[in-house]
């Protein structure tokens, strides 16, 4: 009885560990470009570099960056909310995706 209380206790805070995350805000720039060269929407982190597993959120973005319009650009400075993801769910987010990524590989031509 009481090794299982001990297995579960363990699986309980890997469990624990997998989900917990940090938060932490960083300047942000927002560049949306309409041309006939380029259709994008990039998001420029300041001082920061995300890793797997990491959920990036722009607080304040604009309405009118929705709707812009063919040849034109347009730049907008705000903050972002940067969740890290904690070192165990790092790992696994690189081990499936690199298994993931070889399935690429796997294509045949007839």
């Amino acid at each position: 009885m009481i090794v299982w209380l001990g297995v579960a206790g363990g699986i309980a805070l890997l469990v624990a560990w997998y989900f917990w995350r940090r938060e932490a805000r960083v300047p942000c720039t927002l560049d949306v470009e309409s041309t006939h060269e380029h259709l994008h929407a990039l998001l420029e982190l300041e001082g920061f570099y995300p890793e797997p597993g990491d959920g990036v959120r722009m607080e304040n973005a604009p309405e009118d960056m929705n709707e812009v319009a063919l040849g034109h650009r347009s730049r907008h400075e705000s903050q972002a909310v940067v969740r890290r993801a904690s070192w165990l769910k790092r790992r696994w987010i690189r081990i499936v995706g690199n298994l993931e990524f070889k399935e690429l590989f796997e294509v045949g031509f007839e």
